[in-house]
């Protein structure tokens, strides 16, 4: 097994705070890339796409982050399907597509990031004849210039593997898997080591996958020897140790500069890096509390080392 080295930690933990963005946070690197890929795709000459999930709550989660990205940016024009009004999505088509000359909506399709996209709520709702309609515009209409995005997490099973739509290479499937324990351990000690991040911890609980010590495994706890829970209760004791520095006016100069969210945080975390009278603080206490960061940081590294075997 190999030790996981101070830098490798820092990097861990500057990865998960690179995740934080202004629509949402990403649980893991592979969530990020799959939600970029969908809005990619998106703009592309196919811009239909479905997602799909290990659970509900992480699938609404990432279309809420996904629409709410898009309308951040303001390329796009959402268009918001939803059974339940009593709408039909022939009423959408005939809107948009009404002026448009028959051949030019038949035509090939083409890349566009101004497109509008058809957001489809309460997807559990749509009966056959909509079903029909979202065939139409994913197969038949495209140069019409619309986009598709549908959540599939309330769909029936056996709709999904039949419907010939999760089958055309036309349609773009992006799918968001839970974190892995390991996963789940880190964001869950980042998350507690900086106050700002604690939203975090609360994005976890809300999806039902927020880490407990009490879910190491006894093979884990005998590793590090120590009984179950005991290793993580320490390391969580460590960070919030940190926290408490930080939140008295010790913050420590590398945990400063570690993942900061934005450039706004970056300047935040620069300005606390000095005394509260203006002035730079000295050489001594700016070695001791490198010095409680680096503990930190070989708690880290030790705890991820015994638990995990090395990341």
């Amino acid at each position: 097994m190999r030790k996981t080295s101070l830098r490798e930690t820092s990097n861990l933990i500057k990865n998960v705070q690179g995740r934080v963005r202004s629509e949402g946070f990403y649980l893991t690197h592979r969530h990020e890339k799959s939600v970029g890929r969908l809005i990619q795709r998106l703009h592309s000459a196919t811009p239909f796409c479905f997602v799909h999930a290990d659970s509900v709550k992480m699938s609404d989660y990432y279309m809420n982050l996904v629409v709410t990205r898009i309308e951040q940016v303001g390329e796009n024009a959402v268009l918001r399907f939803n059974p339940l009004r009593k709408d039909k999505l022939t009423e959408i088509l005939n809107k948009e597509l009404g002026d448009l000359p028959l051949e030019q909506v038949l035509a090939q399709g083409r890349a566009d990031k101004t497109r509008k996209i058809i957001v489809i709520e309460n997807e559990d709702e749509l009966i056959s004849e909509d079903w029909q309609d979202i065939e139409l515009i994913c197969t038949a209409l495209p140069g019409g210039n619309l986009g598709l995005l549908c959540n599939t997490a309330r769909l029936d099973s056996r709709l999904i593997s039949s419907n010939r739509l999760m089958k055309d290479k036309r349609v773009f499937h992006a799918y968001f898997n839970h974190p892995s324990q390991n996963e789940l351990k880190l964001l869950s000690a980042v998350a507690r080591g900086r106050p700002e991040y604690q939203g975090i911890l609360q994005t976890l609980k809300d999806l039902d996958l927020r880490y407990s010590a009490e879910g190491a495994s006894a093979e884990d706890a005998a590793a590090a020897g120590s009984k179950p829970g005991e290793g993580a209760q320490l390391f969580d004791e460590l960070l919030r140790h940190a926290a408490q520095e930080m939140a008295a006016g010790e913050e420590p100069d590398g945990a400063a500069a570690v993942g900061s969210a934005s450039a706004s945080d970056s300047r935040s975390d620069r300005a606390s890096a000095q005394h509260p009278s203006g002035e730079p603080r000295t050489a001594g206490k700016t070695l001791k509390i490198f010095g409680l960061f680096v503990v930190v940081l070989a708690a880290a590294a030790a705890y991820l080392f015994y638990s995990q075997g090395g990341l």
